[in-house]
């Protein structure tokens, strides 16, 4: 999701999942049913699809994606925004 410029984290913890989500209004999406039935997880998606890029396009139309997609605009490392930078 990061690479199509909109916000994500990965986790593999399900505390950690559900504090971040708690505490940051997030959306969890998961394949994991049992993640998603937790009562402290307001809002998540199970993902059907097992590639990534299949993945992908399932949450872009869930959640109408498609006008806001602006390509490599975070780091794939942390997740920040990309700035140009000068050649030298």
């Amino acid at each position: 999701m990061n690479k199509s410029d909109h916000d994500s984290i990965v986790i593999r913890f399900y505390e950690k999942i559900s504090e971040i989500a708690v505490r940051d209004k997030r959306i969890v999406l998961s394949h994991d049913r049992g993640l998603l039935m937790r009562r402290d997880i307001s809002h998540g998606r199970y993902v059907r699809n097992i590639q990534p890029r299949k993945q992908l396009q399932e949450i872009v139309d869930w959640l109408d994606l498609t006008a806001s997609i602006k390509p490599f605009t975070r780091c794939t490392r942390c997740n920040g925004l990309l700035h140009e930078v000068k050649k030298i």
